[in-house]
């Protein structure tokens, strides 16, 4: 099968594309949702800046690579997206590809909210005194994506605070406002909720301009 794969690969995506052309060609499928995806990735990217219209529609040195940004950054859209990937909506060059982007979509979400709790939790740590906080968010990283379920972070922000109540720095009034702050910092407008979600999507971007979204798309 090792040797064979390569062989089935490419003449499984030649496959793939000539069907693709071939329900193009008799009207049985069409570009719709497509070109509107692209429209308005391409108006969302020249309008901040990413991507120079002139670049697109004029430069034919840099049409290319201008492209290829708008594809990047159409489908980081998709899975920075809180909206599930419905397939009558997805653009229909994108449709074989609707399980990896779900995937990563819920990779993105598990990493920001990932990422919230472990700054809370960081900064209340530090502020109680605890000197050497790295092990106990290492444990706490550990037991997240272990658990990779955050459609019920109430139990699970009880279960952090649970762990992180045995410290002896840890008073009942601290334990309440870790709590707090827990829950409305995981919330998707939240000031960390946001700024986490920047950050992780600009990681995203470099990784698929390097060729490494394997890591989030598995």
């Amino acid at each position: 099968m090792k040797l064979i794969s390569p062989v089935i690969a490419e003449h499984g995506v030649q496959y793939v594309s000539n069907k693709f052309e071939e329900r193009l060609s008799d009207g049985t499928l069409t570009l719709s949702n497509t070109c509107t995806w692209l429209r308005s990735t391409i108006i969302s990217a020249v309008d901040s800046d990413v991507v120079n219209l002139y670049d697109l529609t004029h430069r034919d040195s840099a049409k290319n690579a201008a492209y290829l940004t708008i594809l990047d950054i159409g489908i980081l859209d998709m899975i920075k997206s809180e909206k599930k990937l419905l397939a009558d909506e997805c653009p229909e060059i994108l449709r074989l590809d609707i399980k990896r982007i779900s995937s990563a979509q819920h990779r993105f979400q598990v990493a920001v909210v990932a990422s919230c709790v472990l700054i809370i939790v960081s900064k209340k740590l530090m502020d109680i005194g605890v000197r050497d906080p790295g092990k106990i968010l290492n444990s706490l990283s550990v037991k997240f994506f272990d658990a990779c379920d955050i459609s019920n972070m109430k139990v699970f922000v009880t279960s952090i605070c649970e762990d992180i109540g045995i410290l002896p720095q840890m008073s009942e009034a601290d334990l309440i406002s870790l709590k707090t702050a827990l829950l409305e910092g995981v919330e998707s407008g939240s000031p960390v909720s946001v700024l986490m979600t920047t950050r992780i999507y600009d990681m995203m971007f470099y990784a698929l301009r390097v060729g490494a979204m394997e890591c989030f798309v598995g």
